[in-house]
């Protein structure tokens, strides 16, 4: 805002010694139309001359920053939008198995992993006390409807 403000400063007092210039050596008579021109090209220069620092290539520049963060701010949206994702995914395969394992009884803590590229649940992680009746039953209930390896399904008390 300060330099606006400077900017129509500098053209005000320029227009203003233009003025005081031809009222002073007077608007008709030998070299008035000299003193007209010197006073539109004074004038024209002052208007102009804030551009004289003007290089389009730091606008070219600034474009190409705006474009790499764009692409970076698209990226970290990308990678939290797979992270909620994800534990959406092993909430859901958290869900089922606690359900299987509510019409057994039981009452476990579930831990699902899964797999980065696909989202397929890799291992789960269950933590209750169980018989081997129990825990052979949730297990091919596991296997069976998340396709989950029986080695990989594991128990801890």
């Amino acid at each position: 805002m300060a330099a606006i403000s400077a900017y129509v400063l500098r053209l005000c007092c320029g227009a203003m010694i233009c003025a005081m210039l031809q009222t002073v050596c007077g608007s008709n008579g030998a070299g008035a139309r000299m003193r007209k021109t010197i006073s539109a090209l004074f004038l024209a220069f002052l208007a102009l001359s804030p551009f004289k620092d003007f290089d389009i290539r730091d606008y070219a520049i600034a474009e190409f920053t705006f474009d790499e963060q764009g692409t970076l701010l698209a990226g970290e949206g990308a990678a939290q939008a797979q992270e909620v994702f994800s534990e959406l995914i092993s909430e859901r395969y958290a869900s089922y198995i606690l359900s299987r394992a509510a019409e057994l009884s039981l009452s476990p803590e579930v831990s699902v992993e899964l797999d980065e590229a696909s989202g397929a649940p890799l291992a789960v992680t269950i933590r209750c006390e169980a018989t081997p009746y129990e825990k052979s039953r949730l297990s091919e209930e596991i296997h069976q409807n998340l396709g989950i390896e029986r080695s990989r399904i594991l128990w801890n008390p």
